[in-house]
């Protein structure tokens, strides 16, 4: 028994490295410095080149949600994949709207990760000081930059 659950941590513990190390790498090869007046500078090219699935970006100020968005054409493969297509239980963040951020409503989801990663941050809205301080955010994608304020925050529970 010791052994299985030995293993089982190993293996979410080299998940999240891998999650980490890899995003941390995107961020630098295609998210440069140089801030316009929508905000960062992101090579969209080279994001298409690594995935054609990744249409935007998420990015909340002082927290770790920093991450492309992918479209998710294949019934929920980014719940337990990667923005590089490879398995990883940390999954992506994703949406599943069939025409993202055209609509008035782009629904995006990822996942509450015990080790800080994907949306763990938003858990920290329920804090008033948090919320306050964290009331905008921004998605950026190839034609535009959405500017976003948070208007309310709760928390629904989960069910498996």
């Amino acid at each position: 028994m010791l052994i299985v659950c030995s293993y089982f941590l190993i293996q979410d513990f080299a998940e999240y490295k891998e999650s980490k190390t890899a995003n941390d790498e995107l961020m630098k090869n295609v998210i440069t410095n140089e801030v316009n007046q929508d905000g960062i500078h992101i090579d969209w090219e080279e994001l298409k080149s690594i995935n054609e699935d990744i249409i935007g970006w998420i990015k909340i100020n002082n927290t770790n949600i920093d991450y492309p968005i992918l479209k998710d054409n294949d019934n929920l493969k980014y719940m337990y994949h990667s923005f590089n297509k490879k398995h990883n239980s940390n999954g992506a963040i994703f949406t599943l709207d069939s025409n993202p951020f055209n609509n008035n409503i782009t629904t995006i989801y990822g996942h509450n990760m015990k080790s800080g990663l994907m949306f763990t941050d938003l858990g920290k809205y329920l804090n008033k000081e948090f919320f306050y301080n964290h009331l905008e955010f921004e998605v950026y994608t190839k034609d535009a930059t959405y500017k976003a304020t948070v208007f309310s925050a709760y928390s629904t529970g989960v069910r498996t």
